[in-house]
């Protein structure tokens, strides 16, 4: 389906678009500043997923005020697109954000992608930008550097949460890996997670497929501590070698984990200083 945006900023033009097979949710703005740079945001996995869309749809709203395309959507088997969760993989989301850019590109006449990603996210986008000629900048929300480890954390996390409730969980980190090796699925909070997706997902690493960037970056913390957590130096110091314009920001916001979910994240604030961030490089 194509759509035709309006010129007006009250709300974003919300439709489908195709992914290979699949029909994915898309939602657009199109900016009233010429040749700015189109703003793609790339969400996360799972319930990252939910708890982050807020932040996006805010994100898109305050850049659009500022004059910049935008475009979000719905990777499949998240949201409103369609897709079957037990047989996504990673690959899949790759392919879905470079479908996401070529859509926003198309739609709102845009040359050039700003790659806004969100934890797991950013995994995705740095996958996804890889070899394309066309990325104008990226910017990384507090992002998650290596899967396997990302997944540890979602483990870790539903265990603490049934500790929280004066309950022991039968499985250890340990014995959920295990499961997952046999080709088994194992229940997270909020989700299952499946083999198809931990096994094709499990050798990703951030930092390698950032390893030939050198564009403009934003690195945003969002966590409760005066100074940049190990991994973001890491990544600092790596981009800077290469002679990259970077920005790094400290957003103080922690995760909720009352009842074993985090509270939606808006980051207003970041978005506005994403936005003057933005206009400095556009």
């Amino acid at each position: 389906m194509s759509v035709t945006l309006s010129s007006t900023l009250p709300g974003a033009e919300r439709y489908f678009f195709r992914s290979g097979e699949h029909s994915i949710y898309g939602s657009a703005h199109l900016g009233a500043r010429a040749d700015a740079p189109l703003v793609l945001f790339c969400n996360g996995f799972a319930q990252d997923h939910v708890f982050n869309w807020r932040a996006e749809v805010l994100g898109a709203r305050i850049l659009a005020e500022r004059g910049y395309p935008t475009f979000s959507y719905h990777a499949r088997a998240h949201g409103d697109s369609s897709g079957d969760f037990r047989s996504l993989t990673f690959a899949d989301l790759v392919a879905d954000a470079r479908a996401a850019a070529a859509e926003g590109l198309r739609c709102t006449g845009a040359s050039r992608v700003a790659w806004v990603s969100i934890r797991f996210g950013a995994m995705v986008a740095a996958a996804a930008m890889r070899d394309r000629s066309d990325t104008a900048a990226l910017a990384l929300w507090e992002p998650a550097y290596r899967a396997q480890d990302y997944f540890r954390m979602l483990m870790r996390r539903m265990l603490f949460f049934e500790l929280s409730r004066g309950r022991r969980s039968s499985l250890t980190v340990e014995r959920m890996v295990a499961e997952l090796g046999a080709g088994r699925s194992v229940a997270l909070l909020g989700f299952d997670l499946h083999p198809a997706f931990y096994r094709s997902a499990f050798e990703v690493d951030l930092l390698k497929d950032l390893e030939s960037w050198r564009g403009p970056t934003l690195i945003a913390q969002i966590q409760r501590r005066k100074e940049l957590a190990r991994e973001h130096l890491r990544l600092k110091a790596a981009l800077e070698n290469r002679g990259a314009e970077l920005l790094a920001t400290l957003i103080d916001e922690e995760p909720n984990w009352d009842n074993g979910f985090e509270a939606a994240w808006t980051l207003q604030g970041l978005s506005q200083q994403m936005g003057e961030w933005l206009d400095g490089i556009a």
